[in-house]
């Protein structure tokens, strides 16, 4: 592995900076709203301007995937997507409460959980922006069928994700 070293005008790094330490500031007050601790105690855990704190998590996965709801659900064009809603106590949102702890083959059609083996053998997607519009290609080398947030097909276009080349079928 090697180091790639970027030069950013000092301007600009200047501003990112202050922008960042301002986000900061509000997302701490956010905490410190939430979770009834003082402002000032969580700015004496989290140093200030200047000092770079490394936060670990676990693993490779974003913290926010231990707080997302466990539950996948399959889109009208038969997609599976994992549902985005928050879990506050338990591994599920709100609205899957209800199926939490329940086995695989008592789940409603068209919900199962994300870590689910039924889910790891399907065909892996993976979004691309074309002209500000997210599509989705199959993970394969070459040419894919592109598809929209649903799993519908999106006639006219195939994309190869690796070489980042769009054909339109229409035009040949």
């Amino acid at each position: 592995m090697s180091e790639v070293v970027q030069r950013i005008p000092t301007l600009l790094w200047d501003n990112l900076q202050e922008l960042v330490w301002r986000m900061d500031a509000v997302f701490l007050r956010d905490v410190a709203q939430i979770t009834k601790i003082p402002y000032a105690d969580l700015r004496k855990v989290i140093p200030t301007r200047g000092v770079s704190t490394r936060i670990c998590t676990d693993g490779h996965e974003p913290w926010w995937s231990g707080l997302t709801c466990h539950m996948s659900v399959r889109r009208p064009g038969g997609a599976w997507v994992r549902c985005s809603s928050t879990a506050f106590e338990g591994i599920c949102c709100f609205k899957h409460k209800n199926l939490e702890g329940r086995e695989i083959s008592r789940l409603p059609n068209g919900v199962l959980p994300h870590d689910s083996p039924r889910l790891a053998q399907l065909v892996r997607h993976i979004p691309i922006r074309v002209e500000n519009v997210v599509y989705w290609v199959n993970d394969v080398p070459g040419f894919s069928e592109v598809y929209d947030i649903d799993g519908n097909v999106i006639k006219g276009l195939m994309i190869n994700y690796a070489q980042r080349w769009i054909l339109e079928i229409d035009k040949i």
